[in-house]
């Protein structure tokens, strides 16, 4: 998971950066369930739980499959939307990358921390890389010919997905510079975060800023308030603060006044109502989501054909998209995207998932050591920043298996710290 941004196939002929990813993460974890099933892989569970998280994995798989057979294209929904590629296979490997994390790890021996650490290194790496594409440096243009992106995307295809993926990075890092008790890594820490304030705000990604300010906040409410770490906090959103005014000013207001923009939709929808025009044109596709519910309430669409029932007339396309031909694959909402989808039902059971890992975590804080609550309210923090971002964001291959190991790790070390504490 680690490395999964760097696999990507520059060239195929659509520049496609989630078939590669697709593939790669169906193959892998099918490859993990024939360990599983050949050997005793699998570490013990808590005995006592009133309801398994196994269940709930179930019931939504039994929905993915009932969505899927009754889909309104059984094709796509196998194997996704084209450019997309995330159908049932896909979610199938999401799920099993949660399971392993769960089940698999022996938290015993698994260094979290040392997990952490390189995914934030990989991560600063390939900032590294955005930011020369923002001035014009892509490696990639170099193997094969292409429009260079107006904004930041490095492997991602699109700045909206790298955005998704700097809130959980960005948020690991916030997460270990408050961790870090010597001057060295708390100083590297905060300089490489400082550095990759810059490449956010090249993504040019709102949903991305509202996600990592939400981590920002989580860790305020929590490390910072709980352990009184409030200097070195300070000091560390004063330098990413200056960093995104002297960026904005360099790019003659750019973001800054993009937030201005999002400011005076809000107002305009107090004053005039909707247009439909806000948000990117993501409220007309949330309009007219709304309006199909009803139509495929109990198993949605089937997974992945956002982009088949989407009932929008060509001129409403020309209007709000400016092209009459566009395909709206997305809902730009993961939840409601999973409703049109998938159904109602296996939306209400992916939120009582969250609900479990979420719960599972409080009880462990309850217990757990001062370093186990560091860890925890790190990994809780990036969740929480992505499951907000998601409200204007979409899930995509490229990011989403990160996002499943993160839910994994937490559900699992959980367990385990609970597992520690009963024994005791």
């Amino acid at each position: 998971m680690i490395l999964f941004p760097f696999i990507i196939d520059p060239w195929n002929e659509d520049f496609s950066f989630s078939l590669i990813k697709s593939t790669f993460l169906i193959a892998f974890m099918g490859i993990i369930w024939i360990l599983v099933l050949r050997g005793k892989l699998l570490q013990p569970k808590i005995v006592d739980e009133k309801v398994k998280i196994e269940y709930i994995l179930i019931v939504f798989i039994l929905l993915l499959t009932l969505s899927t057979i009754f889909s309104a294209d059984i094709y796509t929904s196998v194997v996704g939307a084209w450019t997309r590629h995330e159908g049932y296979l896909t979610w199938l490997g999401y799920l099993s990358v949660f399971y392993f994390f769960y089940r698999v790890i022996n938290y015993n021996d698994f260094s979290l921390e040392k997990l952490m650490k390189n995914l934030f290194v990989v991560s600063a790496v390939i900032s590294i890389y955005g930011i020369l594409q923002h001035f014009d440096y892509d490696l990639i243009s170099l193997i094969v010919p292409w429009e260079s992106p107006t904004s930041s995307i490095a492997f991602f295809d699109n700045p909206n997905f790298y955005g998704t993926y700097l809130v959980l990075t960005m948020g690991i890092g916030m997460g270990l510079y408050l961790i870090a008790s010597e001057k060295k890594p708390l100083l590297f820490y905060g300089i490489v975060l400082t550095l990759m304030t810059s490449v956010l705000l090249y993504t040019n990604t709102r949903s991305a800023w509202i996600g990592l300010a939400i981590v920002a906040l989580f860790y305020t409410f929590t490390i910072v308030k709980q352990y009184k770490l409030w200097k070195n906090w300070i000091f560390l959103l004063v330098a990413m603060g200056i960093m995104a005014v002297g960026i904005n000013a360099s790019e003659e207001n750019r973001y800054l006044g993009k937030i201005f923009i999002t400011l005076e939709e809000s107002g305009d929808l107090l004053d005039e109502g909707l247009t439909g025009h806000e948000g990117s044109s993501r409220l007309i596709i949330w309009q007219k989501d709304l309006t199909i519910l009803d139509d495929y309430f109990w198993i949605g669409s089937g997974v992945d054909t956002h982009s088949i029932v989407f009932p929008a007339t060509p001129d409403e396309l020309e209007e709000y998209f400016n092209n009459r031909t566009i395909m709206v694959d997305k809902a730009h909402n993961e939840y409601l995207q999973i409703a049109v989808t998938i159904g109602i039902p296996a939306l209400l059971v992916y939120l009582l998932f969250l609900f479990m890992v979420y719960r599972r975590a409080v009880q462990a804080l309850k217990v757990a050591t001062k370093q186990q609550k560091y860890i925890l309210f790190t990994l809780m923090a990036v969740i929480t920043g992505y499951l907000i971002q998601a409200i204007f964001n979409i899930s995509v291959v490229s990011v989403a298996p990160i996002l499943w190991m993160f839910l994994g790790i937490v559900f699992g070390y959980s367990t385990h710290i609970k597992h520690q504490f009963t024994t005791k």
